[in-house]
C-alpha cells in the first residue's frame, strides 16, 4: 500500500487536518493515510495531555484515515524522519509519502535530515494560503535550491483551501466563542466535557 502520513500535534483535531488528509488521499491516490500525533512539541510548546489528542485524533478515523499512536508510545520527542524510517522498516511492503502544509515549508529545512525526507520519500504540500506562486516560490526557495535530490509536488492547484488551525480553536474555546463545524461533534464534545482550553 501507499500510505500517507500526516503528523501534528492535533490539539485539537479539525476539520483543516481533515480536508488535509482526504484530498491527499483522493488526489495522490493513496490507500491510507496515517494521522501520527506526537508525545511532546519538537519546540517544547506546551500542548494538552497526549491521551487526550490521542483520543480526539482517534475520533477522525474513516475507512481511509488511520491513527497510528507510534509517537505517543515511543514518548519523547519524535522526527519525522525516524518516525518514517520505524514504519518503513517495520510495513516494507509499503511505501509512505509525507504530507505537510504550505505553512511549513518555511521551517522545513530546520527538520533534522530533512534531505534524506525528500531524498527517500515522496513530500505531498497541501496549500494553506489562496496565492499558488508564493507557495510555488518558497518550495523553490527553501528546498529545491537545497536539496540534491528532491520528491516535493505541491497538491492540485483546485483542491480545498482552508486556514483552520488548532490555535484559532484553542482560541475560540477560551473566549467562549462556538467551535462547531470547526471539529467534529465528537471532538467538540470530549472538549467540553474535559474543559479542554477553557480560562480555568
Amino acid at each position: 500500500m501507499n500510505i500517507g502520513i500526516l503528523g501534528g500535534s492535533f490539539d485539537p483535531p479539525h476539520i483543516g487536518h481533515y480536508f488535509m488528509a482526504i484530498q491527499a488521499k483522493e488526489l495522490m491516490r493513496l490507500d491510507e493515510v496515517w494521522l501520527v500525533p506526537c508525545f511532546s512539541h519538537p519546540l517544547h510548546k506546551d500542548i494538552s495531555l497526549p491521551q487526550h489528542r490521542l483520543h480526539m485524533t482517534q475520533m477522525m478515523k474513516t475507512d481511509g484515515i488511520k491513527v497510528s499512536d507510534f509517537e505517543i508510545r515511543k514518548e519523547g520527542i519524535s522526527y519525522t524522519i525516524d518516525t518514517l524510517e520505524a514504519f518503513k522498516k517495520k510495513f516494507s511492503e509499503d511505501s509512505f509519502t509525507l504530507i505537510i502544509g504550505s505553512d511549513q515549508l518555511v521551517t522545513f529545512p530546520k527538520w533534522k535530515k530533512w534531505q534524506d525526507i525528500v531524498t527517500h520519500y515522496e513530500v505531498i504540500v497541501i496549500p494553506r494560503e489562496t496565492n499558488i506562486s508564493i507557495i510555488e516560490e518558497n518550495m523553490k526557495k527553501y528546498i529545491f535550491s537545497s536539496a540534491k535530490k528532491h520528491k516535493m509536488q505541491l497538491l492540485d492547484k483546485n483542491c480545498i483551501i482552508t486556514n483552520v488551525s488548532s490555535t484559532q480553536i484553542r482560541s475560540r474555546v477560551k473566549e467562549g466563542k462556538t467551535i462547531k463545524e470547526l471539529v467534529n461533534e465528537k471532538v467538540e464534545n470530549f472538549i467540553k466535557k474535559h474543559q479542554l482550553y477553557s480560562k480555568s
